[in-house]
């Protein structure tokens, strides 16, 4: 059994180099900025995109986590659960977070940091849309430091011929001994070629305390979080 991890990721760096020879990149397309798909260069906005494959190779551990190193944003953190980022110098409300285009804020958002991003699973996440600086006109009062759209992942029928049943599905695991943390996520996609798909994933966290240094686990900081996603 300890001999089969290895194998395994070895024929499967073989087999994505072997893809990636033959890929064409395409430019990313927006569709947040402006509410219509342009190229990213021609949108008249700072906009920066946070892909699925970034998300992987990062494996945050909530959501804020994943603009860590994306230039101009301050993540500030309290806690592993806890998260807000800092937008061109505005975090809570005056950040506008959008879940496949429908708004998450609401009029319960307090001022300052708050815990209301970290609700969502970063592994549910296909693409992540940032727009930073004012998008008011279009999004209302609550763009003023930027807009921030979360696509969640879904499936694609159109690859497929007509009535061609696909499936497919994945486990995916992140482990700290740092932190004791275990994180923990199975996918299943299933449908029928051309005419509809349906994604469904489960999510099971586990993060322990926060160990600092002269102090030593500080009590109350770590979390267990367990969560159920579906999109047709």
């Amino acid at each position: 059994m300890r001999y089969f991890i290895p194998i395994l990721y070895i024929c499967t760096y073989q087999l994505s180099a072997e893809i990636l020879e033959n890929a064409e990149e395409l430019e990313p397309i927006t569709v947040t900025a402006t509410r219509f798909n342009e190229l990213v260069n021609d949108v008249p906005h700072d906009v920066h995109f946070i892909d699925e494959i970034d998300i992987l190779e990062d494996m945050p551990r909530s959501l804020p986590e994943t603009f860590r190193s994306n230039p101009g944003v301050l993540v500030q953190k309290t806690a592993n659960g806890k998260g807000s980022p800092f937008i061109r110098g505005f975090t809570g409300f005056r950040n506008l977070l959008l879940i496949d285009g429908i708004r998450l804020n609401h009029a319960a958002f307090r001022e300052g940091p708050n815990q209301y991003w970290a609700t969502v699973d970063p592994l549910s996440v296909s693409r992540i849309e940032l727009i930073k600086g004012q998008g008011s006109v279009l999004y209302g009062s609550d763009a003023i430091g930027g807009t921030v759209n979360v696509i969640t992942k879904g499936s694609d029928p159109l690859a497929y011929g007509k009535d061609q049943l696909f499936s497919e599905g994945r486990i995916l695991y992140r482990g700290s001994s740092a932190e004791q943390s275990h994180s923990g996520r199975a996918e299943a996609t299933v449908g029928l070629g051309q005419s509809t798909g349906v994604v469904l994933g489960y999510t099971d966290r586990s993060i322990g305390n926060i160990r600092a240094s002269g102090l030593g686990e500080l009590p109350h900081t770590g979390f267990d979080e367990m969560g159920f996603d579906l999109r047709m």
